[in-house]
């Protein structure tokens, strides 16, 4: 029914903590809606990097909106969360009504993202932009003033206390076959060691006379690609190969960004490449 609810609580003996919840739907029409999911999907594993994205909408989408976010993690601390809808990755389009962010992990269990919207500025507008079939965006003010909120669970798996290890038994195998491997910086010096294996040369008759040859050059070249950055990544990579040990800096890349080195490596070559971050001190880094 149309108006005032209350709601009234009592506790007949010792003092009770209560949570309650209200969820509104509309009758006739439309009203706005809040959506938020992860696009690692609910069920993550580490150590996987969390992108959120929350969206804002009535019919269309819409940007400009105010939003507060926060987590809750499986120990019940609170953390406050940044979602932009600037274009700057992991946001995808600038004023598009979907609003990114990353949330960050450091123990396995659920955390609950809350995300809620408002229009206490009035700058809020209705957005074409993203659309497939919007050739010239425009835009609309939002007149309300409004306030909605979505909630997303998320578990983290399999969580350890360093993902790659540091030296030669313990690295981690890159695969020359354009797969990703994620890492991240687990503690303050934390250094992740890979290691990259050039296939042996093959025997002098094979059965395949081109792909012999191929195998059987001086050097094949492997490309090494470091992305997806994120909270203030900023890594010395430190490769080791049969000419020995070169360091480079990438600086602080975009989270779409690319930072690739070409690596030319002899049959049966085995590289070892290190990455840490410039600020030996920073205990935060993926």
């Amino acid at each position: 029914a149309v108006g005032t609810w209350q709601l009234d609580v009592a506790a007949t003996g010792s003092p009770l903590t209560v949570d309650y919840a209200v969820t509104g739907h509309t009758l006739n029409g439309d009203t706005y809606h809040a959506a938020v999911i992860s696009q690692a999907g609910a069920f993550v594993t580490y150590p996987e990097e969390i992108v959120l994205v929350a969206e804002l909408s009535r019919g269309a989408r819409i940007a400009g909106a105010g939003v507060t976010a926060w987590a809750e993690g499986p120990d019940g601390a609170y953390v406050d969360l940044t979602l932009l809808d600037d274009g700057v990755a992991p946001d995808v389009l600038a004023d598009d009504g979907q609003y990114t962010g990353f949330l960050p992990y450091d123990q396995p269990g659920d955390y609950d993202v809350t995300v809620i919207f408002d229009n206490i500025a009035g700058a809020a507008f209705y957005t074409q932009a993203g659309m497939a079939d919007a050739l010239d965006p425009s835009t609309s003010p939002v007149g309300d003033d409004f306030d909605r909120f979505a909630e997303i669970a998320i578990l983290v798996d399999d969580y350890a206390g360093d993902d790659h290890g540091a030296s030669d038994s313990d690295a981690s195998d890159l695969l020359g076959d354009n797969s990703d491997l994620p890492g991240r910086i687990d503690t303050a010096g934390d250094v992740d060691r890979f290691r990259i294996a050039s296939p042996e040369a093959l025997p002098d008759v094979p059965r395949d006379a081109v792909f012999a040859a191929a195998a059987n050059a001086a050097t094949e070249r492997y490309i090494l690609r470091l992305t997806h950055f994120a909270f203030g990544m900023d890594a010395i990579v430190r490769v080791t190969t049969n000419s020995g040990t070169k360091e480079y800096a990438t600086g602080q890349l975009a989270y779409d960004a690319y930072w690739t080195l070409p690596l030319d490596l002899a049959p049966g070559e085995v590289v070892t490449v290190d990455v840490l971050h410039k600020n030996g001190q920073s205990a935060a880094g993926q």
